[in-house]
């Protein structure tokens, strides 16, 4: 099931619906699926699409740095994914600041 609710999450950031995503996300916790670092990946991507930066540092800071699955925190991937989110809106100021939560 993760597979499946990764791919509608993924769609939904193509289609910069980053509501939806947000609600496929809270979906799949609901019925007991946990994200995988790909789910994580796609979220992060749709909210940076959206332009909600601020929410995509958040779930950056909040569920990943700390996240209990040591798989699902953040990767090069993770911070390359940020840097492309950040850049939409303050540039490599904002990518700085969520980075130097990672410390």
């Amino acid at each position: 099931m993760q597979v499946t609710f990764g791919s509608l999450i993924a769609a939904c950031a193509r289609a910069r619906d980053a509501t939806r995503a947000l609600q496929v996300f809270e979906e799949m916790q609901e019925v007991g699926v946990a994200p995988s670092i790909v789910v994580y990946h796609a979220l992060l991507v749709g909210l940076g699409r959206a332009g909600r930066f601020e929410e995509a540092v958040e779930l950056y800071r909040n569920e990943m740095m700390n996240h209990e699955d040591v798989e699902c925190r953040p990767t090069k991937a993770t911070l390359s994914i940020m840097f492309d989110v950040c850049l939409g809106r303050d540039g490599a100021e904002a990518a700085l600041a969520a980075a130097a939560g990672a410390r």
